[in-house]
C-alpha cells in the first residue's frame, strides 16, 4: 500500500484552507535549525557562473556511509536556508542519509557568483551540478528532489535527459511543481491570488537591487521605467529578456516541464495540493505523465505547507514525512538492486565542477 494511503493528509483544526495552510506553512518555527552542520562547496556551470551547493554533515563534522544521497531544490525567493530545505535537511540526517542543498544560479549564498539570472527553465544547472557531484563520488545514487519552482526544474531537466541520465540518479521527487507556468502565472494574478502576486514581485524586485551593482544588464533594465508589480510584469520585463526569450509567452513555454513529463523514466512523485494558492491543481491531470511518475493530489495542504494533526510522525510537518519515508523505501530498493561495482554512464560536462 502507498504511503500516503497508509497515512493520509488531515490538516490541523482549523488549518484547513489552502491560505491557512500555506502562511502557517511557511511561519511556523521549527526550533532544531542549529543542529544543522554543513560544508560549503562551489560548482563551476557550463557557462562559467557559479553555484553553491551545501553538503550536511554529522555532528562531528563528519560525513555519511549511506550509498543514497539526496540533493534538494529550493523555489522561487528561497535559497538553502528556507525552512523546508532545513527541516529536510535534518530529517535525513536523523535517517543517516546524505543530503546537499542547493542554492539555485544568483541565489543564497551564490548571489554574486553568477552573471545569469534564474528562470524556471534552468534544468541544465542541475544537469551540471548533479553530474558534478557524481564525479566527486562516482559510487552514490541519487535523489533529487525539486520544491515549488524547484521542482519544475527538476521535473524538465529529468525529461529531458532521459536517455542520457546517469544510472546513479535512481529517483525524483517534486513538490507543488508550477508545470505549466502559463497557466501558474495567469492564475496567481488573479483578484483572489493578488497577494502572492505583489509579494513575489516586491521579492524579486530586492533580488533585483541585491544582484545589480555586480549586473551591467540588471542594472540597464532596472533603470528603464517603474518597477513591476506583478510576477507577469516582473518576468516580461526582466526574466525573458535576460534569458534570451523572445516575450513572457515564450518563457514560460519554453521553461514548463509539462511536455517533459511523458519522457521521465526513474520513480517520480508529484506531491501537490488541490488547495494551494499558487498552482492551480487542475494542470497536473490535463498533461500527459510517464508510468514511472506517481502523482498525489491530496485535498488540502496549500503550498508547501501541510501541517497535520498530530498523529504517528514525530512533529506536525506531514510533508516531510512523506518525503522521508519515499526517500528510504526507493533507496532502500536500489540498495538491494545495486551492482557491486560502479561507473559513470556518461561522462561529466567538462566544465561543470564541485570544489
Amino acid at each position: 500500500m502507498s504511503i500516503f494511503h497508509q497515512k493520509p493528509f488531515r490538516p490541523f483544526p482549523g488549518l484547513a484552507g489552502g491560505l491557512r495552510q500555506t502562511c502557517v506553512g511557511a511561519y511556523l518555527p521549527f526550533p532544531t535549525h542549529t543542529r544543522l552542520q554543513s560544508q560549503r562547496h562551489t560548482v563551476t556551470l557550463r557557462d562559467g557562473d557559479r553555484v553553491v551547493v551545501h553538503e550536511t554533515l554529522r555532528e562531528k563534522n563528519d560525513r555519511f556511509d549511506s550509498n543514497t544521497s539526496v540533493l534538494l531544490v529550493h523555489g522561487l525567493a528561497g535559497s538553502h536556508q528556507s525552512g523546508y530545505m532545513h527541516r529536510m535537511a535534518i530529517k535525513l540526517q536523523d535517517q543517516h542519509i546524505p543530503c546537499w542543498r542547493l542554492d539555485l544560479r544568483g541565489c543564497g549564498d551564490g548571489v554574486h557568483l553568477a552573471q545569469q539570472s534564474l528562470h524556471a527553465g534552468r534544468s541544465p544547472d542541475i544537469d551540471d551540478v548533479v553530474r558534478a557531484l557524481i564525479e566527486k563520488a562516482p559510487c552514490q545514487s541519487w535523489i533529487v528532489a525539486g520544491f515549488s519552482l524547484g521542482g519544475n526544474i527538476v521535473l524538465k531537466w529529468l525529461g529531458e535527459q532521459h536517455a542520457n541520465l546517469p544510472e546513479q540518479v535512481i529517483g525524483g521527487i517534486a513538490v507543488a511543481p508550477p508545470i505549466d507556468l502559463l497557466a501558474c502565472s495567469r492564475h496567481i494574478s488573479s483578484p483572489r491570488q493578488r497577494l502572492y502576486d505583489r509579494a513575489f514581485a516586491r521579492w524579486m524586485n530586492r533580488h533585483v537591487d541585491r544582484r545589480a551593482p555586480q549586473n551591467p544588464s540588471l542594472t540597464r533594465l532596472a533603470a528603464t521605467g517603474p518597477r513591476p508589480r506583478s510576477l507577469w510584469g516582473f518576468d516580461s520585463k526582466f526574466t525573458a529578456p535576460l534569458g534570451g526569450f523572445a516575450s513572457v509567452e515564450d518563457y514560460y513555454t519554453q521553461s514548463s516541464s509539462a511536455p517533459h513529463l511523458a519522457h521521465i523514466d526513474v520513480p517520480t512523485l508529484i506531491l501537490a495540493a488541490e488547495d494551494d494558492p499558487l498552482i492551480p491543481s487542475r494542470i497536473y491531470a490535463e498533461h500527459q505523465i510517464s508510468a514511472t511518475i506517481q502523482l498525489v493530489t491530496t485535498a488540502h495542504g496549500g503550498h508547501l505547507g501541510y501541517i497535520g494533526v498530530r498523529g504517528t510522525d514525530p512533529d506536525c510537518r506531514w510533508m516531510d514525512w512523506r518525503l522521508v519515508d519515499w526517500i528510504q523505501t526507493h533507496a532502500r530498493i536500489q540498495t538491494h538492486a545495486r551492482p557491486q561495482t560502479c561507473h559513470t554512464s556518461v561522462h561529466p560536462t567538462a566544465s561543470a565542477r564541485c570544489d
